[in-house]
């Protein structure tokens, strides 16, 4: 699974909106009838985590944008067909009701996972098929919702298309020297993924947004009292250390 730590932002707005559907209700078939079918966020979660994670071989980095782009799209779905109880992110599917939410959950995270892997349709074609095959309901509520998690994939896609995630803008260290960056041992591997400074943020204005600042001078009044300290704690044998 792509750890829980990188899909958080993804799914929260997401989850928030799949606990509104089943607290208030947006569904129009029975209790009875809901116990029988599979959580739709859950479901396709696990889908996307194959295709995008393990078929897809995305390390988190960026793995976490593509996971955002797919829960995204299915909050934008849900939340239409729910009536708006959200704020729409950036799409706002037209509804025509009745419209079940599992189905526009599902065209949703569909739609988004063909479009970013294309090679991977015949496999989720398949589970999508068989997903809609379980939800129970009326065909025209069922449909209504397919059309909406449609626009709400179409219109993600789009919004995402040239969002800096697949650029992979390169990064040159400056020269080593004290106080700048250089890789440890053992591996003294590069940078994991300096382009996400380029990626398009989904919420902030900018990636410099929250930046925290750059350490102190290696001359200054600060670094000297950080280093004697840090020094007078952390060595091997230290007076004044409490254990």
């Amino acid at each position: 699974m792509i750890r829980s730590t990188c899909l958080l932002a993804a799914l929260t707005a997401t989850v928030a909106v799949a606990q509104e559907t089943e607290v208030r209700g947006c569904h129009n078939d029975s209790s009875s009838d809901r116990a029988k079918s599979t959580n739709a966020v859950v479901f396709w979660n696990e889908v996307a985590d194959r295709s995008i994670a393990v078929l897809g071989g995305k390390r988190p980095e960026l793995g976490l944008v593509e996971a955002a782009i797919v829960h995204t799209a299915i909050y934008e779905a849900v939340n239409a067909i729910c009536g708006y109880r959200f704020k729409p992110y950036a799409v706002a599917p037209k509804v025509r009701h009745p419209a079940l939410a599992e189905a526009g959950a599902a065209a949703a995270a569909h739609d988004v996972l063909v479009g970013l892997y294309p090679d991977q349709r015949a496999e989720l074609d398949q589970k999508y098929a068989a997903f809609l095959a379980t939800i129970p309901g009326h065909f025209w509520a069922k449909l209504n919702g397919i059309v909406a998690g449609q626009q709400a994939a179409a219109g993600i896609l789009k919004l995402r298309v040239n969002d800096g995630r697949n650029a992979g803008t390169p990064w040159n260290p400056p020269p080593p020297g004290p106080g700048i960056w250089e890789p440890t041992p053992p591996g003294y591997l590069p940078p994991s993924a300096p382009w996400v400074r380029a990626v398009t943020p989904w919420t902030m204005s900018s990636p410099s947004q929250f930046r925290v600042p750059p350490p102190p001078d290696l001359g200054s009044e600060l670094w000297m009292h950080d280093y004697t300290e840090t020094k007078a704690y952390g060595g091997s044998i230290s007076t004044v250390r409490a254990s």
